[in-house]
């Protein structure tokens, strides 16, 4: 199933989150905000992702985020193999993006 993916890419994303707040400082502004989760990003498996890709790309099922026009992913991206197709709504509880409200980091299993 879909668990173990779901798992890998909330643990990479907390990580990535904590990873770069700890080397380039939290983002105090909306713009800078919206650089950091679109500009993080790490190469896994060969493939370049960033906190926005793994969020709305890979774990909401390739869907457009709040403050952009078009979806993470074009239909040719090598990336889309790698999508979640079942949306899981609890990821809100998984997923810290450094905020006050946001949920404890922990780990997760498939």
């Amino acid at each position: 199933g879909s668990g173990p993916k779901r798992a890998f890419c909330i643990n990479v994303y907390n990580m990535m989150v904590i990873r770069a707040y700890g080397a380039w400082g939290v983002p105090s502004t909306m713009l800078q905000r919206l650089q950091f989760f679109g500009t993080v990003a790490y190469d896994l498996g060969g493939l370049v992702y960033s906190l926005n890709d793994l969020e709305n790309g890979l774990l909401r099922g390739n869907r457009r985020p709040p403050a952009s026009l078009s979806k993470p992913f074009s239909a040719d991206d090598p990336r889309m193999p790698f999508v979640l197709q079942e949306r899981d709504a609890r990821i809100h509880f998984a997923l810290n993006c450094g905020a006050n409200s946001s949920p404890p980091v922990k780990y997760f299993t498939g």
